[in-house]
């Protein structure tokens, strides 16, 4: 292209013209920018010269593009926006059946534990003591989550979101399985810590892979949905055991735990079908063409099409900018767990803010994990130890009080931000356990006592979700990609920590409900206070994609959305 062509279509000023000695001099300049060229007969522009796209800004202007009128808050806009993206949302649902699993797991066992000292499951599993024995077993499950998230989930970040988290879901629902068959604690708990580690290994591949396939402008609604979906699990668990053992004592705990088994199940056969891998994670191990045809195809459930889709070389060159990794899945289970071992360590040597970032997230993992499923594994035994009524329809009503949380955390999220959103939840989750625990101490005379005690529960519940909600998506888009699982399963490792801890604490003070929940509400204050300490909130944000570079999707940053045609082709402006 010569000089005064150049001048022409607008891509170089005239006043630079003047500073270029020769033809040669203009076109090598050109040649060294970074537009590509485009052709598309049926378009209207037939040639188009733009900059390098990235997966984040294809992907934003894909969701811009089929959103109508979303800032009027309308009935019909949102619904009209839905049904061009409902291929995309359908996706979002299959994701979130698989972290169903995790409430379901963890729920069943409370409500076999909340069966009574003349069950059956006592005499023959707990051997009648079930301070002790409860304690252990359900210190088992969070035992293997620990593992799973903090070695398991590593693996994310080398053999691929989808992979991992595959292998999590099908370890999870075989295990549930083989914990039907168990025939005393020992075997129990085995099965439940093999579960656990399903689970855990399984949950931060997960919130990493919604992370990275979301569009900018709804990560955080995205990631709350997928989150969301613990609600449906904790559901289904109440409305089965409710079914089992509220109505009727006809159905055997073994049964019970087989059915609860079927979230992991179901989630892993959706995902295999419908989800696919990480095109950051694809893009970060030189696999472009992949990366590129995988975003494409997002694009297009978002019901965007595009006469231009996003190619493996726009990808290519903004690779060539950040550290290039090799594919590690063709490399040896040695040299892949010492670059494991090198990421965890990234984690806090490498750049400082990500060190106050991990240390700060793991902090609010332990006490929101100590406060709340501390509390949720237990609550069916309080129920039961301070005498309310039916305790299933009691513990329905508790599952039911997912759907506020979700609601507020879902609709403010990408409007009000991660920080200040978590810390609101968790002092009002903090303060909703004060009130149970002032509650649980009012005379049995009291007819308010037990509305108020449901009450409490009940709201405890909503803002504890919306809290954890808000950590699901604080927590997967504030590590780069290269070590996003990674540092995702290292926070979630030290919340499992925080719940192995709150069963052996909780199992010990089931005798004295009031202070147990004193323990719970301190906890979650502490998770309040220590969230001021972050030292960023990502709404709205690229995600990074390296300690080095801000991201990939910050270069050419709205080259679909700043364009002026002349003479049949397209510049950035």
């Amino acid at each position: 292209m010569s000089v005064n062509a150049a001048t022409d279509l607008g891509l170089v000023p005239e006043e630079t013209t003047t500073s270029l000695s020769t033809v040669a001099d203009a076109d090598a300049e050109l040649e060294e920018s970074s537009s590509i060229l485009y052709s598309d007969s049926n378009s209207d522009c037939q040639e188009t010269m733009m900059p390098a796209r990235s997966i984040d800004s294809f992907m934003d202007d894909a969701f811009d593009a089929t959103t109508i009128d979303l800032g009027r808050m309308t009935w019909t806009s949102y619904t009209k926006t839905f049904v061009r993206q409902w291929n995309y949302w359908a996706l979002v649902l299959c994701m979130g059946v698989c972290n169903s699993s995790d409430a379901t797991e963890i729920l069943a066992l409370s409500y076999v534990l909340g069966l009574g000292e003349k069950s059956d499951f006592a005499s023959e599993i707990l051997e009648n003591d079930l301070s002790r024995n409860g304690g252990v077993l359900a210190g088992s499950i969070f035992l293997g989550m620990l593992i799973g998230g903090g070695v398991v989930g590593i693996f994310g970040d080398v053999y691929g979101r989808k992979k991992i988290l595959l292998s999590g879901l099908i370890l999870n629902g075989s295990a549930g399985v083989l914990s039907a068959t168990a025939v005393d604690l020992i075997t129990l708990a085995s099965a439940r810590f093999v579960a656990g580690i399903g689970i855990g290994g399984s949950i931060p591949p997960l919130f990493a892979l919604a992370a990275e396939i979301a569009p900018r402008k709804c990560r955080g609604l995205v990631i709350s949905i997928i989150a969301s979906f613990w609600m449906v699990g904790s559901i289904f668990t109440s409305v089965l055991a409710f079914c089992s053992f509220g109505l009727t004592r006809t159905l055997s705990w073994r049964i019970f735990l087989t059915i609860c088994s079927f979230p992991s199940i179901i989630g892993a056969a959706l995902v295999y079908y419908n989800v696919p891998e990480s095109p950051r994670f694809l893009l970060r191990t030189g696999r472009s063409y992949e990366s590129a045809q995988i975003t494409n195809k997002l694009a297009q459930k978002i019901g965007y099409h595009c006469p231009f889709p996003l190619t493996p070389s726009e990808l290519s060159h903004n690779l060539d900018e950040l550290p290039y990794t090799e594919n590690e899945t063709s490399r040896n289970f040695i040299a892949v767990s010492r670059d494991g071992i090198i990421g965890v360590l990234s984690l806090y040597n490498f750049d400082i803010k990500v060190c106050q970032t991990t240390l700060v997230a793991q902090s609010i993992w332990f006490t929101i994990s100590f406060g709340s499923y501390g509390l949720i594994t237990w609550i069916n035994a309080i129920f039961r130890q301070i005498n309310l009524g039916n305790i299933y329809f009691d513990s329905l009503l508790f599952s039911f009080s997912n759907l506020p949380g979700n609601i507020l955390s879902a609709s403010l999220v990408d409007r009000y931000g991660r920080k200040n959103m978590l810390i609101t939840s968790l002092a009002c989750a903090s303060l909703s356990v004060l009130l149970f625990a002032f509650s649980v101490n009012l005379s049995d005379k009291e007819s308010i006592r037990p509305y108020l005690i449901v009450f409490c529960a009940c709201s405890f519940q909503a803002f504890s979700v919306s809290g954890w909600n808000i950590i699901g998506v604080l927590t997967s888009e504030s590590f780069p990609t290269k070590v996003r699982s990674t540092g995702v399963g290292i926070c979630s490792s030290s919340g499992r920590i925080g719940s192995m801890v709150a069963q052996l604490v909780n199992g010990a003070l089931i005798d004295q409900p009031s202070r147990l929940l004193l323990v719970s509400a301190t906890l979650l204050l502490a998770g309040a206070i220590v969230t001021f300490y972050l030292p960023q909130d990502m709404s709205m944000q690229p995600l990074q994609d390296s300690y080095v570079t801000p991201s990939i999707s910050t270069t050419h940053e709205g080259s679909f959305s700043k364009r002026r045609k002349s003479d049949g082709y397209t510049s950035i402006i």
